[in-house]
């Protein structure tokens, strides 16, 4: 009698643990729809408001009981761990340092999150990434004006309810269904066209009657570079003696996105450039962005870019860099 009592005591406290989310140290390996979620990051926010907020989208993930969400201690050692690999002191927020966090716990999907202070006005991003195929499974924002910290976790809150409602299993299979509306909208442009090689750094492209910059930020500089810097850089270029290169329309960089081209010229560690090939002309030079800023606008916060590996149109935080660079264009082809 009282092993059977004991038997069924163990099975409601097993029930109870599981009901509650709790796990052992010795939990089962993460599945394909296992999330990392990476810490707030704000260079605004004080550690201890990072942390709460941190501790707020956690929460708030978690509650939703959707998907596997795995955060704390594993994801922080794991991101010691990249860090150390990368000698890099700052926080884990490039691709290479993000593969590497999700790589050592067995999942390509990541979430990340980013507060940005302008004024009075917090600006909130955040987006889950599959990091294996270089595709943004969703991605959702929200502004703040004149908040509190209640006020900032509600935001967060906010952002986390969203998250929770896209359906990963796309994921799994390497899809995101905006990135294949994007791609089908980066295909309504008009095709590379016919792209002439100046010879002084310079590319013209006779079907739009468009210069472009044969070699972009990411050839020059070989490093990211986010869209308030890309603008500077862009003012300052003398490329084949102009002095009017400006940043493209999201028009503009479709007419040079051309999924029929697939080249291995793109800014990224070896392996990854390998498996992802950007869909645009090797005229263009290597390495090359891939994700390239326009200059279009999403409010205050924000900027429209073109992934050129997946076709994927979404907008990033004007201040963040990864992945992302800048090719200038200017109009009317070459100077006779």
């Amino acid at each position: 009698m009282k092993n059977r009592f004991f038997s069924l005591l163990t099975f409601f406290a097993v029930a109870a643990f599981s009901f509650l989310g709790l796990s052992s140290s010795h939990a089962a390996p993460p599945t394909k729809e296992t999330v990392v979620v990476m810490p707030v990051h704000g260079a605004s926010l004080t550690p201890q408001v990072r942390a709460t907020l941190t501790n707020t989208l956690i929460g708030q993930l978690i509650k939703a009981q959707r998907y596997n969400f795995l955060s704390g201690n594993v994801v922080e050692e794991s991101m010691r761990t990249a860090l150390k690999v990368q000698a890099k002191e700052a926080s884990c927020e490039d691709l290479a340092c993000l593969r590497l966090v999700a790589k050592s716990v067995g999942t390509d999907l990541v979430l990340t999150t980013r507060v940005l202070k302008e004024g009075g006005t917090y600006y909130l991003d955040s987006k889950i990434d599959n990091i294996g195929t270089g595709s943004v499974i969703a991605q959702v924002d929200d502004e703040c004006i004149n908040c509190n910290l209640g006020s900032l976790k509600n935001s967060i809150k906010g952002l986390a309810q969203e998250l929770v409602k896209v359906d990963l299993s796309q994921a799994v299979a390497g899809q995101s269904s905006r990135g294949r509306q994007s791609s089908r909208g980066a295909e309504e442009g008009s095709s590379a066209g016919d792209l002439v090689d100046n010879g002084d750094g310079t590319i013209t492209d006779t079907k739009t009657n468009l210069m472009w910059a044969k070699d972009d930020s990411a050839t020059t500089t070989k490093e990211c570079m986010d869209w308030v810097k890309a603008r500077k850089y862009t003012k300052k270029l003398k490329t084949g003696g102009y002095n009017d290169w400006r940043l493209p329309t999201l028009s503009e960089l479709k007419t040079i996105y051309d999924e029929s081209k697939s080249n291995k010229i793109g800014f990224a560690f070896k392996d990854y450039r390998e498996r992802y090939p950007l869909h645009m002309e090797k005229v263009f030079g290597d390495p090359a962005a891939f994700l390239v800023w326009s200059s279009e606008t999403k409010g205050v916060c924000c900027a429209r870019l073109l992934h050129f590996h997946t076709g994927y149109v979404g907008k990033q935080m004007k201040y963040y860099c990864r992945e992302a660079g800048v090719r200038p264009v200017r109009d009317g082809g070459r100077r006779r």
